[in-house]
């Protein structure tokens, strides 16, 4: 068992994960639209509650007040809920205000909701559990994370339900960890392993078997060697959406991806997958995904909780060429102060100095990025490695 792994697991066994359920019969709904308790359809189903917006141009706005204030310093907030029609809502976030009342100051946590349906981690009428990392929270006024007062979801739309089973306040994970993850192959992640490597950092490679060996793609002799002298891990990934495949062909596909990679040595590696261009549906690709990897990444929705809400839901920081290494540094900070797992994902480096592709990450830059976080101290880790240590 290598060092990084052993390291992640010890951490973990230092104190267990607290987790502290709130009841939704405590809220209240405000603003507009409505919130009551969902009758029971027989004994074996969970107490669910749901919020309805109606037909109004103003938001519902449903909330819980605390009799003493709570701290939410290194603790996310994990929920269980569906929505009734992803297409028609205009959003949805959660909110942790330290006023007594009115909305001065607040700590805001959004739902990123794309107008692509299949790139959502959220969809429509299927029930999921999203964990909301205080990292992504945009901030208004002066919040107090030490005394949070109220607790509530802002929800806009139009004709649009969404049902809760379950809140909890959970303790986030004892050390924050970033993984390096590129996708795709393309031959100038070669590049960004010997830069890596020379602080020690391995990577997580999400590859295209069938791309393999082409031109501006990496090598068989790169891969090889990025996965045994520089510590990287071989995962899968496609070409082509998989939304795009019926299912046998899917199958198919997946069964020569893991077998390709396990030749070159991958073996629990290969059974970390990328979606391709995020895209994922609920009804005909997450099942067949859900048995055959043990993890799957997504292409947004920025920093991910330690333990995730879904292995196969992993949200991840798309770095932006317009993002500075420094700026790539601040959020790192945030996850250390709030115990997150920072997913990076890049495609391409480029010598360009100002890349108009927004998968491209300018290479000087990113070997300023790598020396800033080395000197930061901050723990890298590879997707397999931080799956393993979490489910020992």
């Amino acid at each position: 068992m290598n060092l990084i792994l052993v390291t992640i697991i010890n951490l973990f066994l230092l104190g267990s994960i607290q987790a502290q359920e709130i009841s939704f019969g405590d809220f209240i709904s405000k603003w507009s639209g409505s919130f009551e308790k969902v009758d029971k359809k027989n004994e074996f189903v969970s107490d669910t509650y749901k919020a309805k917006v109606h037909e109004s141009d103003k938001p519902l706005y449903i909330e819980k007040v605390f009799s003493s204030p709570i701290s939410l310093n290194r603790k996310f907030t994990r929920v269980r809920f569906k929505i009734s029609n992803l297409k028609a809502i205009s959003g949805m976030e959660l909110r942790l205000s330290s006023d007594e009342s009115g909305y001065n100051n607040f700590f805001a946590i959004p739902i990123p909701i794309f107008t692509d349906i299949d790139f959502n981690t959220v969809q429509t009428n299927s029930w999921m559990t999203y964990t909301f990392t205080m990292g992504e929270a945009n901030i208004t006024g002066d919040p107090d994370i030490d005394n949070i007062k109220r607790l509530g979801f802002y929800i806009g739309g139009q004709k649009l339900e969404v049902e809760f089973s379950s809140i909890e306040l959970v303790d986030s994970f004892a050390q924050s960890i970033v993984s390096f993850t590129f996708d795709d192959g393309y031959d100038e992640h070669f590049l960004a392993a010997e830069i890596m490597g020379a602080y020690g950092f391995p990577g997580t490679a999400y590859l295209m078997p069938r791309q393999i060996n082409k031109k501006n793609y990496l090598t068989t002799d790169n891969i090889i060697k990025m996965r045994e002298q520089y510590g990287w891990d071989l995962a899968s990934h496609h070409k082509i959406p998989i939304i795009d495949f019926e299912y046998s062909e899917l199958d198919n596909e997946f069964n020569y991806t893991i077998g390709y990679l396990n030749a070159l040595g991958s073996e629990e590696e290969a059974l970390h997958f990328a979606y391709p261009l995020g895209k994922q549906n609920r009804q005909s690709t997450l099942p067949l995904v859900t048995r055959t990897f043990s993890s799957a990444r997504l292409a947004g929705g920025g920093a991910e909780t330690l333990p995730p809400a879904n292995w196969h839901m992993l949200r991840t920081l798309n770095v932006q060429p317009s993002m500075s290494p420094q700026d790539l540094i601040t959020r790192i900070r945030t996850a250390e102060q709030q115990g997150e797992w920072l997913i990076l994902m890049f495609h391409y480096l480029t010598d360009d100095q100002n890349p108009t592709d927004t998968l491209s990450y300018n290479t000087e830059k990113f070997k300023e990025f790598c020396k800033l976080l080395y000197a930061e101290g901050t723990f890298v880790a590879t997707v397999n490695q931080v799956y393993q240590a979490f489910e020992q």
